[in-house]
């Protein structure tokens, strides 16, 4: 009865021990010095790693305990604090344990969870496992990796977790060499450490990037111990487009090596046995040679010959450093970097050229240290030596010419050893002439609006990368995919036509040369007639980067680039190009951007638009973004060009159009264009034949009907061949409607009716309704409001049509406004609105009733719902911008001009924004606008003002000289253009008043002075000042200066300012009386002798006819004691003040 219950208590007790074995070693650390987790510590921690961040990293610490033998035992101890759910979800397992198996053993440490409530919660053998470290298509690891699932975890719960790996590398030796790196990518970390233990006669290199940390050394017995660390660190700021990593990261370097000669006999001791050329080697390097002269040919040959044949894929033991052999590379057709460096300059020295092997640490993964001597690199290249030239060579960048270095191995240091030597160079950088795109676009614009576009593109370094990344070895469907949604990105209505390649697309060497051809239907249909063309490449290069506002780091571009983009675009025959464009250039610390526009041939068809841009500095400090925003800003302004078409009515076009007509006689929109150009020429026999011609191909088209009826020559005629028409569809009674509403526009009432009537009558719904409709039409035309209501009533009853509906409603609320019934007007236009709310008609009749009747709020009920309404159109939009503007609502004038802005460029924008500007005081942002907008009335009145209150004189001078040619100028307008008139009559005094040869040099500081001038007088004080200090900065010694500025400080209060400057312009110019008023009003108020001669000789000078100068003197002859005469000029000013009252 025994054996049950043994057998039980085995169960019981000893059962789970069995099942629950501990898959790695357990034990103690023998780190030096180790932390002890006290809960108490949290109380020291910044609130925001707690309170901000998923996760806290309390403590993080690596030490490393090296042996004479090169042994190494690393200890690695984390204390994690979990603040959210979503950190236990993300931190809940462990995958952090990873070693060789091969040559390193691992020990778990402590693995444990700190429970709020003080408890500690081992970690369970059940809960770990090995397994192998994750591997790639590309990298095969021999590692094995432990992983730790904590169970039970809550947030506010801390992890600590601590192991150790021992074991001597096999391809170090008795050498030790490290990079660590502080903080953490994604949580705060409270305090990091690196500890290094080594015997006292091991030498430790070492040094710092990122920052500055000193390490703390300690002797122990016949040890060393240095410790390194950082604490409050933050995690890695979530910004796009940073620097890189290992700058943003404080970083430390440790090596044993004593100089950089021992690296290099490590690396060749590497790789003995590696440099062996075997016959199959041999045989390869001599076929892909063979019949090449040179020795950059034959370089090029075998760096593609690897680069197409070589795999890359990184595994193996011994595999950290050291290559494998050549012939293992070749005959398993893979290998990693190092694999195929080392293979490649085998074979280049094979051919007989010198080839070294450069080690380096790619971007983001760290430098190589000149002061630290150490055997460290991530990537593997080969430089070559042909003809006195170095040539740096990738064997993994597949896409790149053979000797170009891909964009993360660019500026790197370096050590490149061969078999006598060791040296350390640096990589080239990238330049702009490294990723060049240069496009050539013809563009022929078509008759009836369509574009066809023919673009030729080449690309160069890093462009010609991602072309071919983006079309090599891919399907031809694919490609006629990419290209077309490339095109697409710049016009949504592009239809790609034919795609070209290029031959060598293959060859990797060649620049990449891709040619498209497309067509835009409707490109320049529409009223405006107008599109805008720019270079694709300025949007991603510069214009796609967003600084947010909280930024701290900085914004690094990409790389350097250059774009040149050339159109060449051609008007059709009949019209002409309205303008040219304006070049432009905008320049920055970073790069510059410029348009170049020119005119093409004879006349005004062609214009050639090139756009430039070159980034070379591609660093953007946080002190510089608003310099950053501002050259973006100004690019965004100028980037793109718009090219308007305006109808042309030259004979030449005609004789064009007649050949084209000619070659092909079925093209209505060319016969449609011709016509067009006979009837405005009078020549309506010659439109006739051309349609007559034309018709016979395209008998049904709308265009040539419609020109038909205009060529007639008689309004019989007209009527005839509109009837003509009707006949042609007897059973469609549109015809004769649109008969009848044709000689209704036309004011033939008369012959309308007999049209209208029987429809109106015997017609069926709706076209019975839409009789009525053009009989109201009439009626109202002829004076018949109260008949016309009568129809409507009649053409109401069909409610089906919505469009129908809304067209009756709004011709009813004509009707009635009419008649003064104004609110049963308003009724109609809102039951049109309610039928239709996307009526823009029915909305601005609206708008323009409740402004006849003073209604502000229904105006800006309905202003506001317009805009709603026409969403993006560039029409709506600038015409809600115009009516904000003309209700004085210059902010939300502003916003809407914007977003149109942003559409496209148009003179009338221009001219609201600059007149906004003007509001608000932007005078430079509202001279950029109005010299944009075309040049009227109110542009002009505007832009004279923006003018003299920058003191810009000269430009106002060229704007007069415009409103001179004018046969009339409004009242307002005429009044700003005296105003420049005299300002131009006041620089000619000023300026006669220095030497000859001064007189050019201080125009500029003349102009500024006597625009200050007028400025003070209409009480633009500040604005005064401010032109006054830029013509005070010129050095120019004027009277006229010194006694503006004594005025202006002694209406500040400021006397001990004011009375120097008035003394030097009264010196000056004793003729100019501000001088005299300002020392005798200081002299008045400090009771000073001469205040009464200075102010009477002010009065003099003022012919007695200023007030404010009258009354300062009559206050000095009450100060002396003459009441009698203080009486007399008070008497003097009463007389002034009742001269312009009666004025």
């Amino acid at each position: 009865m025994r054996r049950p219950a043994a057998t039980l208590f085995f169960l019981l007790i000893l059962g789970p021990l069995v099942r629950a074995e501990w898959p790695v070693a357990r034990g103690p650390a023998r780190e030096p010095a180790p932390y002890v987790y006290d809960p108490a510590i949290w109380k020291k921690v910044p609130s925001r790693f707690l309170d901000d961040a998923p996760a806290c990293i309390l403590y993080a610490a690596t030490s490393y305990l090296v042996e004479k033998d090169g042994t190494v035992e690393k200890i690695e101890h984390e204390i994690v604090r979990l603040n959210s759910r979503k950190a236990v979800e993300k931190l809940g397992e462990s995958q952090q344990v990873t070693w060789t198996p091969a040559h390193e053993k691992v020990t778990l440490n402590v693995a444990r969870i700190h429970k709020a409530s003080g408890q500690v919660v081992p970690v369970e053998a059940r809960h770990v496992r090995v397994r192998d470290a994750s591997s790639d298509s590309h990298n095969h690891d021999a590692d094995r990796q432990l992983i730790i699932s904590y169970a039970g975890l809550e947030v506010g719960d801390v992890v600590e977790l601590k192991w150790t790996v021992r074991g001597r590398h096999p391809e170090h030796g008795q050498h030790f060499f490290r990079r660590y790196v502080f903080g953490h990518t994604t949580y705060p970390l409270v305090c990091d450490e690196l500890r290094v233990e080594l015997p006292l006669d091991r030498p430790l290199k070492w040094d710092c990037i990122g920052g500055k940390l000193t390490p703390v050394i300690t002797p122990k017995n016949d040890r060393r111990l240095y410790v390194w660390s950082a604490s409050n660190m933050e995690p890695l700021p979530r910004d796009e487009d940073r620097p890189s990593a290992e700058e943003l990261r404080l970083r430390v370097a440790v090596s044993t090596f004593r100089n950089w000669d021992e690296v290099g006999n490590w690396r060749r001791q590497l790789r003995v046995g590696r440099w062996e050329c075997t016959p199959e080697i041999r045989k390869i390097v001599a076929d892909t040679t063979r019949g090449l002269k040179t020795p950059i040919e034959k370089a090029r040959a075998l760096t593609q010959w690897v680069r197409r044949n070589i795999r890359y894929i990184s595994g193996g033991e011994r595999h950290d450093y050291t290559p494998r052999k050549p012939a293992d590379v070749v005959a398993d057709r893979r290998g990693d970097c190092k694999d195929g460096a080392q293979l490649l300059a085998v074979m280049l020295r094979e051919a007989g050229i010198p080839a070294a092997l450069a080690s380096l640490g790619v971007r983001d993964d760290g430098q190589i240290l000149e002061s630290v001597p150490s055997g460290w690199s991530t990537h593997a290249l080969v430089l070559a030596r042909i003809a006195g030239k170095e040539h740096w060579i990738d064997t993994t960048a597949t896409l790149q010419a053979w000797d170009f270095l891909p964009r993360n191995c660019r500026d790197r240091l370096c050590y490149v050893v061969d078999d006598r030597s060791v040296r350390l160079v640096r990589t080239p950088g990238l330049t702009p002439s490294d990723n060049q795109t240069e496009q050539t676009t013809e563009i022929t614009i078509a008759v009836d609006g369509s574009t066809r576009a023919r673009r030729t593109t080449v690309y160069r370094g890093l462009a010609a990368a991602s072309f071919r990344d983006r079309y090599l070895d891919v399907p031809t469907g694919e490609q006629r995919r990419l290209a077309a949604a490339r095109l697409q990105d710049e016009e949504s209505r592009a239809q790609l036509v034919q795609l070209w390649l290029g031959d060598d697309l293959q060859n990797l060497d060649s620049a990449g040369v891709e040619r498209t051809e497309w067509v835009v239907p409707g490109h320049f249909a529409g009223k405006a007639r107008e599109a805008g063309f720019s270079d694709p490449k300025v949007w991603p290069s510069l214009l796609d980067y967003k600084i947010d506002a909280e930024r701290k780091v900085p914004l690094v571009l990409w790389a350097p680039v250059e774009s040149r983009h050339r159109y060449v675009v051609y008007a059709p025959p009949g019209t002409e190009f309205d303008g040219l464009p304006r070049s432009q250039e905008v320049r920055s610390p970073w790069g510059t951007f410029s348009r170049q526009v020119r005119w093409l041939g004879k006349g005004y068809r062609g214009i050639e638009i090139v756009f430039h841009l070159r980034i070379e500095n591609t660093r953007v400090e946080p002190a510089r973004f608003e310099e950053f925003r501002k050259f973006q800003q100004e690019v965004r302004g100028v980037y793109r060009v718009w090219l308007t078409l305006e109808t042309v009515w030259h004979q030449e076009h005609v004789d064009e159009l007649e050949v084209l007509c000619r070659l092909a006689p079925d093209d209505a929109s060319l016969a449609a264009a011709l016509a067009r150009m006979h009837l405005h020429h009078g020549r309506d026999g010659e439109a006739r034949r051309v349609l007559a011609a034309a018709r016979r191909y395209r008998p049904e088209d709308l265009a040539l009907l419609e020109l038909s009826v205009r060529a007639a020559t008689s309004v019989e005629e007209m009527e005839k061949a509109q009837r003509d028409l009707v006949k042609r569809f007897p059973n469609d009674p549109n015809h004769a409607l649109a008969l009848a509403r044709l000689l209704i526009d036309r004011g033939r009432h008369a012959q309308a009716l007999p049209i209208l009537e029987p429809l109106a009558k015997s017609a069926s719904s709706p076209m019975r309704e839409q009789a009525w409709y053009q009989l109201a039409r009439s009626a109202l035309a002829e004076g018949g409001a109260e008949l016309a209501l009568k129809d409507l009533d009649e053409a109401g009853k069909y409610t089906a049509d919505a469009q129908h509906v809304v067209a009756v409603a709004l011709l009813r609320g004509q009707v009635l406004q009419r008649l003064g019934r104004n609110d049963e007007a308003a009724a109609e236009y809102e039951r049109a609105l309610k039928k239709d709310s996307r009526s823009e008609e029915a909305l601005l009749a609206l708008l323009a009733l409740a402004r006849s009747n003073g209604q502000k709020a229904k105006v800006s009920e309905y202003l506001r719902r317009y805009v709603v309404q026409v969403g993006e159109r560039f029409s709506g939009l600038m015409q809600a911008a115009e009516m904000y503007l003309e209700l004085g609502r210059w902010e939300d004038a502003q916003e809407i001009a914007a977003r149109a802005r942003k559409q496209r460029f148009h003179a009338d924008l221009e001219r609201i924004l600059g007149l906004v500007c003007l509001h608000q005081g932007k005078l430079d942002e509202a001279a950029e606008h109005l010299d944009r907008a075309e040049r009227d009335a109110r542009t002009l009145q505007a832009l004279l003002q923006v003018q003299v209150r920058r003191g810009d004189l000269r430009s106002a001078e060229r704007e007069l000289t415009l409103i001179r040619t004018w046969v009339t100028v409004p009242e307002p307008l005429k009044e700003m253009a005296g105003n420049v008139g005299r300002l131009l009559k006041r620089r000619e005094e000023l300026l006669k008043e220095l030497a000859v040869d001064r007189r050019e040099k201080a125009a500029d500081a003349v102009d500024c002075l006597v625009c200050a001038e007028l400025l003070h007088q209409e009480g633009r004080r500040s604005e005064a000042i401010k032109l006054l200090q830029k013509a005070a900065a010129a050095g120019v010694d004027l009277g006229a200066m010194w006694a503006l500025h004594a005025r202006l400080a002694l209406e500040r209060g400021k006397l001990s300012e004011a009375l120097p400057s008035a003394e030097r312009a009264v010196q000056l110019s004793p003729g100019d009386w501000r001088g005299w008023y300002v020392r005798g009003r200081i002299r008045l108020e400090r009771a000073m002798p001469g205040a009464l001669g200075d102010l009477e000789k002010a009065a003099t000078l003022t012919n007695r006819r200023n007030s404010e100068v009258l009354q300062a003197l009559a206050e000095a002859w009450d100060n002396a004691g003459r009441k009698d005469e203080a009486d007399r000029v008070r008497q003097q000013i009463f007389g002034l003040q009742k001269g312009r009252g009666k004025r």
